[in-house]
């Protein structure tokens, strides 16, 4: 959560309980404006830098838990 009480993240964790990816929209970047849902994905230990867009696939599994969870409509789900 924010510091205003929001949810600002969904952690991804794999079978075994590490964590696989972390999916933002609460930050702009590379030109795309806050409310762009991304992913960054995570090796070992380490969060990559990188920002990726979701996958169909992905966007079907966690698009309406994170705007039931958030009261969010307005998030950007797909972009280039």
């Amino acid at each position: 959560m924010n510091k205003r009480g929001e949810i600002k993240q969904l952690r991804v964790y794999d079978k075994q309980g590490k964590v696989k990816m972390d999916i933002d929209w609460q930050h702009s970047f590379d030109g795309h404006p806050v409310g762009t849902v991304h992913s960054h994905k995570w090796k070992g230990s380490n969060r990559t830098l990188g920002h990726s867009p979701l996958t169909r696939s992905e966007i079907s599994k966690f698009k309406k838990a994170i705007e039931e969870a958030t009261g969010r409509k307005d998030l950007i789900w797909e972009w280039k």
